[in-house]
């Protein structure tokens, strides 16, 4: 008899009452899920200072630790969590929770001292390190420097923050590479995990995995929207069919970077130069692009942004 039967058999309920568990199964849903998640690294990254103090994350921690062992006697949530493929998972979110901490408490520390005037604490240390550059960039192979000519990672000109950890003096670049690391691949991870059950279906943390669960979906594409909206049958020309969506995108990605190097971007714009800077801003709108293309697909249906079957490109 396994435990799941045993936790079953005996009620299975646990200490978290039915309300609060319903209460949890409206929130990780993959819309709220998605925007918690943002929401969440934006007040990780902004208040870095704080939670990563020793206090604070410890209780961070037990609180953490007190829901998963109050939720495991749950049938549902005992079921996922304890699936082979899962059982991973479920170590990589407290391993990468500790190492997130980890990082920042250094960065944190090291901004403070900083600050103060202070070297950093790799400063103190015995100097028996081998930085990447030039040491390990000059042991790569010529492979390495064809991908860097192709895509020009190192477009960061700041020189802070090399061989430390540091947040303040590098917020840009930290801040973009967590979000890719954080929210577009353990964020979804997690949600493909534990969140998406038959038929690709997402279930609640405490809701049964119901392999009948039927949700009905209308796919719909911006072109459609747009013309059928109106009570407009769809151009036959796809160029203007698809015009609402050209329109979007283009100015997503081609008016909204300088439009932000003379706002909200100025001193980046400043600091790095007119290529890069436009590298950089290319690379970040399509990272940010893909959350917001998953909430319009949940929120509205919204299939393709650009529906040209003719010459099989969507977008």
């Amino acid at each position: 008899m396994t435990l799941a039967t045993l936790l079953a058999a005996g009620g299975g309920g646990g200490p978290i009452p039915p309300s609060v568990k319903n209460a949890i199964d409206s929130i990780f849903n993959p819309i709220t899920y998605t925007l918690l998640s943002v929401g969440l690294f934006l007040a990780m990254m902004l208040g870095y200072r704080i939670w990563t103090k020793p206090k604070i994350a410890l209780s961070i921690l037990g609180v953490s630790v007190l829901f998963f062992l109050a939720a495991a006697p749950d049938p549902n949530f005992w079921k996922i969590i304890s699936k082979p493929d899962n059982v991973p998972i479920v170590g990589l979110i407290f391993v990468l929770g500790f190492f997130t901490w980890w990082a920042l408490r250094q960065a944190a520390i090291n901004d403070e001292r900083i600050e103060r005037g202070e070297p950093p604490m790799e400063a103190t240390e015995a100097n028996d390190r081998v930085l990447s550059w030039p040491d390990l960039v000059y042991s790569e192979l010529i492979c390495s420097v064809i991908f860097t000519v192709i895509l020009v990672p190192y477009c960061d000109k700041n020189p802070k923050g090399v061989g430390y950890y540091t947040l303040k003096e590098r917020p840009f670049a930290v801040g973009t590479f967590m979000f890719g690391f954080l929210i577009l691949w353990i964020a979804l991870i997690i949600m493909g995990t534990f969140l998406r059950g038959p038929n690709w279906n997402f279930f609640g943390l405490f809701e049964y995995w119901d392999v009948h669960k039927l949700e009905t979906l209308s796919n719909v594409n911006l072109s459609e929207y747009f013309w059928i909206g109106q009570n407009k049958a769809l151009p036959k020309n796809f160029f203007i069919r698809e015009m609402p969506g050209i329109l979007l995108v283009v100015g997503y990605l081609a008016v909204l970077p300088p439009l932000l190097a003379f706002t909200v971007c100025k001193g980046l714009y400043k600091q790095i130069g007119f290529m890069r800077y436009n590298l950089v801003m290319s690379h970040l709108l399509i990272m940010i692009g893909m959350v917001i293309k998953m909430v319009l697909r949940w929120v509205f249906n919204l299939k393709y942004l650009i529906f040209i079957p003719e010459h099989f490109l969507n977008v």
